[in-house]
């Protein structure tokens, strides 16, 4: 008897002891899954949520590869050991420590002292990291983090009810950092997680229908409202999940990596799932990008669910997962599909954690939330792309806007011919923040590439697009019709960009001839159209656009069969 008690007793310790390494191993941070008590309860939240206003005036979501000055990540005890942990490795956090601020989420004053103990010996850069002490139940700060969203020119806090009820310390986290921060704050009453959104900062954005699924008291509709009236986004993709597995997150298998660029998953083809991946990446290279051309779709192969696509983009930096074994085969092709995707970006792989390993449905991005630099300079730009009329000019037009008291001190537009060196002319303030600057007339079939580059008094600098120079925006040189060969100088500007109710048309025209002006939807819909008389010298007209939604449009002028002139304006 005592021999089988002894057995007995021997046998729970190592059961004990068993279930101990596998929290510790598999489970640190409870479930990126719902939990078996919150599958029995729903996703719906037992604690009341305080839903404000929606922001009044302009408002616009903030992407991820706009300028950024910190990262979030959040450092946890296991409850089991009392060791801490965190869901990335050191020297994923070491590398972000290098170039923006590490803010580390921590429960009290003396695990901001352990944690800086930890980091100051394992190579973080220390003078870069702070610490926002406020209780977490789990490593997942992408899904919990604040929402950032630019609310007349100044950055703000999204809060939403988090889609994981049984975690409330992760669901307060937006309202602590806002308060830590001094931000402000505004209330969306919609179920949401950040794993499973993604904007690209010109008024688009995607979710899977995890999204509907969660909020199932609201119709697609009013979600769409609501997003809209919160983020500012009016071109909202709610898509299936490729991925059919139980997170539904859209940064499991796709990342906007620019405005009009977008990266989807690849499966084998003997993967039940193929069918599924290779009709999302179908519906995305036919949809319309914010820039009014047809997204850049690219692939990253992954046979064994290597989670390529949950990566982080710092500024500058891409942060990749990438994975030991027999998956390794593929992390180089994935390494360089982002390279080729994002020129000039230094794009770095990182190992997981044996701990804390990547998943294929939970890695590197949905352990980290990017904060942007609250005083950013931002630059708004409709970009000339494509094939273009042969013109005697080119006129690239910008809103430049410091998001901060700071002022604009050079603005300049740097262009190249043919891949060759750059030029660089001087844009000049034509009125509130837009900047204009001309390309002079250049040789058909020629194609240009040029970028936007604007400074402020505080050294606050910026590029449109972000890398600059490695990847320009690029249009080509149509050839001259000779229609309006006695036209010596044609030039065009619609104003205010971003407009609201009302644009006017500036025509500058050294003859005088009928023109046709038209306004387009990204769809191609014609919203209106109006012929009228140009004299020599300027004609100013006002367009009334108050029954536009939300939205990019393009506006076009036509003389007889000749293209005048082309601009793209948002309208908020």
């Amino acid at each position: 008897m005592t021999r089988l008690y002894s057995f007995i007793v021997a046998l729970l310790i190592c059961t004990c002891a068993f279930s101990q390494e596998q929290i510790k191993s598999t489970f640190q941070g409870k479930h990126h899954m719902l939990s078996t008590d919150e599958l029995e309860k729903g996703t719906k939240s037992i604690k009341s949520f305080n839903e404000t206003a929606p922001p009044s005036g302009t408002v616009r979501a903030i992407a991820e590869f706009e300028p950024m000055q910190a990262v979030i990540v959040t450092y946890l005890v296991d409850e089991w050991y009392g060791d801490g942990y965190f869901g990335i490795p050191v020297d994923l956090i070491s590398s972000y420590s290098e170039t923006v601020k590490v803010i580390t989420i921590v429960e009290d004053g003396a695990q901001q002292a352990d944690v800086l103990d930890f980091y100051s010996t394992n190579g973080v850069n220390t003078a870069n990291c702070e610490f926002f002490i406020a209780p977490a139940d789990s490593y997942w700060s992408r899904d919990y983090s604040p929402w950032f969203v630019a609310v007349n020119n100044e950055i703000c806090v999204l809060d939403f009810p988090y889609d994981r009820p049984s975690r409330p310390n992760d669901d307060e986290i937006p309202v602590e950092f806002a308060n830590a921060y001094g931000l402000d704050i505004y209330g969306m009453d919609l179920m949401q997680t950040g794993g499973n959104f993604m904007c690209d900062g010109m008024y688009a954005g995607a979710s899977t229908d995890l999204v509907e699924e969660e909020n199932e008291t609201l119709t697609t509709s009013a979600i769409q409202t609501k997003i809209e009236d919160y983020m500012g986004i009016n071109n909202y993709h709610i898509t299936a999940d490729p991925l059919g597995d139980y997170i539904k997150h859209i940064d499991c298998w796709g990342k906007f990596l620019d405005v009009d660029k977008i990266l989807i998953g690849q499966v084998a083809t003997t993967n039940s799932q193929y069918s599924e991946y290779e009709a999302m990446a179908e519906y995305w290279s036919n949809q319309i990008s914010s820039y009014g051309t047809n997204y850049q779709v690219f692939r990253t192969y992954s046979p064994n669910g290597q989670p390529y696509t949950n990566s982080l983009i710092l500024n500058n930096r891409v942060f990749v997962p990438i994975v030991d074994g027999t998956g390794s085969t593929w992390n180089d092709d994935a390494i360089a599909v982002y390279q080729t995707a994002m020129p000039g970006y230094e794009v770095i792989g990182f190992y997981e954690n044996p701990e804390t390993p990547w998943e294929s449905t939970d890695a590197l991005h949905c352990r980290a939330h990017e904060v942007p630099d609250f005083d950013m300079l931002h630059i708004f730009h409709m970009p000339t792309l494509n094939n273009v009329t042969y013109a005697t000019q080119y006129t690239i037009e910008a809103e430049i806007i410091p998001y901060s008291s700071a002022t604009v001190t050079s603005a300049v537009l740097r262009y190249q011919v043919n891949g060759g060196v750059f030029s660089e002319v001087s844009m000049s303030n034509i009125g509130g923040s837009t900047y204009r600057g001309i390309i002079p007339e250049l040789p058909e079939n020629s194609e240009v590439g040029y970028y936007i580059h604007a400074e402020t008094n505080t050294s606050k600098t910026s590029n449109h697009p972000y890398i600059g120079a490695p990847d320009p925006h690029v249009f080509v040189i149509g050839m001259a019709t000779g229609i309006l060969s006695q036209v010596t100088n044609v030039s065009f500007r619609v104003y205010p960009n971003p407009a609201d109710n009302e644009i006017f048309v500036n025509i500058f025209s050294d003859i005088e001839c009928d023109v046709n002006l038209s306004i387009f939807d990204i769809t191609g819909k014609e919203m209106l159209s109006d012929s009228y008389q140009v004299h020599a010298g300027n004609v100013i007209k006002a367009f009334d656009v108050s029954g536009f939604s939300k939205g990019v449009y393009l506006v076009k002028v036509i003389s007889g069969n000749n293209v005048l002139c082309t601009n793209k304006i948002s309208i908020q």
